[in-house]
């Protein structure tokens, strides 16, 4: 069986931040349960902000890269917070 070379990437799901922002996490599998990196993005976009972030792994677990993607998204989303 011949293993794709696509990036694997699974359906977003939405994180809601503690302060409230809607954000969107697409990670990318490079094998069983292994995320190679995660794309963040706004739900709702502001005008003038950057609507992607990517947290870059691998993690060897589902769980180590959505605890690395929430805390990104929350620095992230207070970085963003703070320019605008």
């Amino acid at each position: 069986m011949q293993q794709s070379v696509e990036p694997a990437f699974m359906p977003p799901s939405e994180y809601l931040t503690s302060t409230g922002i809607a954000v969107l996490m697409s990670p990318r599998y490079i094998g069983p349960g292994k995320v190679a990196e995660v794309v963040l993005s706004l739900a709702k976009v502001p005008a003038g902000v950057s609507p992607l972030d990517v947290v870059i792994g691998p993690w060897e677990s589902h769980r180590e890269a959505f605890q690395a993607s929430h805390d990104a998204a929350e620095r992230w989303v207070a970085r963003l917070d703070g320019n605008a």
